[in-house]
């Protein structure tokens, strides 16, 4: 993700919109992590991803 994608992905979830596809695929190439923490902080903080352990957990 371009370090100017970020700042409308945050302006999304500050808006408590989640981030669509196309964005998460962007962040999933992010080579700029300060910005990017930034982003999951504000996505983690407005509970549009879920963070727990069972979310996280790969199953097998």
């Amino acid at each position: 993700m371009m370090s100017a994608e970020i700042p409308k992905l945050l302006a999304r979830a500050l808006d408590g919109k989640r981030p669509d596809a196309r964005a998460a695929l962007l962040l999933a190439e992010c080579d700029d992590l300060d910005p990017l923490m930034q982003a999951a902080a504000v996505l983690r903080d407005r509970g549009l991803v879920d963070t727990s352990r069972a979310a996280n957990r790969v199953m097998y």
